[in-house]
């Protein structure tokens, strides 16, 4: 006896937990633009097939502005990597008149207080 009605208020319990809704806040968002301002110092490159250049280990330096609405902007650095390949029309040296490519990487936004990791 005293197993069923600790089942049924164990039920009972569950049943209220679940059914119930959770009573909160929605998330607000805000437009946030970042201008980057940085420079690239090409790691490795080379051919890997007839006219396919593949770039590794490409660092990235320089300056980014974060613009928040109603805030003064805050200015920190940005670093990061970057890994990538580029398709060009024909193969080196340049001029090449069309390229078309795909490029992987790390960004670090550093700011007075805190980092972000993009």
């Amino acid at each position: 006896m005293k197993k069923k009605v600790l089942g049924i208020a164990v039920t009972l319990l569950l049943a209220a937990m679940f059914v119930a809704p959770v009573m909160a806040a929605p998330a607000k968002k805000i437009d946030v633009t970042a201008t980057v301002l940085a420079t690239t110092t090409e790691g490795v490159s080379r051919e890997v097939d007839h006219g396919i250049l593949q770039i590794r280990d490409g660092i990235i330096t320089g300056v980014v502005t974060l613009n928040i609405p109603g805030q003064a902007p805050l200015v920190g650095t940005y670093d990061g990597e970057l890994n990538g390949w580029i398709k060009l029309d024909h193969p080196p040296p340049p001029p090449w008149l069309e390229a078309k490519g795909l490029f992987l990487g790390k960004a670090n936004f550093s700011f007075p207080g805190g980092t972000l990791w993009v």
